[in-house]
């Protein structure tokens, strides 16, 4: 369980635990004309900046995001409200009817929901972190940092985009764990 918190911990916004309800993917993928991740408060409507204030003040300081920095929860709760709108939001089981986060977002969602979602996380916090964040979760105690320079070297941007999108999409099989565990960065049984 340690590695399925410590995962959803490292994806940033995923709340308590690994895997999904058996609940159906959304059939339908973000349209191409989405707006940017960090959306600008004029190009939110008055509405869409309340949903994400109240996004905003949920995920700071919370077990949703694991680094903590207001900035991040400032451009994540914009970029979700931005790129997805409410309604997507609660169809994908990441917001309540209530506009809470959910304890427990549906899996899978669409390629096209994921790889947005994927894009999202990579433009409010720089793959390195997820890195670091990752491999903090597979390691007990935490590795020197020079092994974790190491380990950050190992992957891409590519790789932690491919891990975000898997993960959301309920399969995340992609080459990421094994570059890690080749560099000596921990035992991961995700991939």
């Amino acid at each position: 369980m340690k590695h399925c918190v410590g995962l959803a911990a490292a994806l940033l916004l995923t709340a308590s635990g690994c895997g999904g309800d058996g609940a159906e993917s959304s059939e339908q993928g973000i349209s191409a004309s989405t707006s940017t991740a960090d959306p600008s408060d004029d190009e939110l409507t008055a509405a869409e900046k309340k949903v994400a204030l109240r996004i905003e003040a949920q995920l700071a300081g919370s077990e949703y995001i694991a680094t903590g920095k207001p900035q991040e929860a400032a451009c994540l709760a914009k970029g979700m409200v931005g790129t997805f709108g409410t309604e997507k939001l609660q169809s994908l089981g990441v917001l309540t009817p209530d506009l809470d986060l959910a304890a427990e977002p549906r899996f899978p969602m669409a390629a096209a929901d994921a790889e947005a979602w994927a894009d999202l996380e990579l433009s409010c916090v720089d793959y390195q972190t997820h890195v670091k964040l990752l491999v903090d979760a597979w390691n007990d105690p935490p590795l020197p940092a020079a092994k974790m320079s190491d380990c950050v070297d190992a992957v891409t941007e590519e790789d932690i985009h491919a891990l975000i999108s898997g993960f959301w999409q309920d399969d995340p099989k992609d080459h990421t764990f094994e570059k890690l565990r080749v560099a000596g960065c921990g035992e991961f049984s995700g991939g």
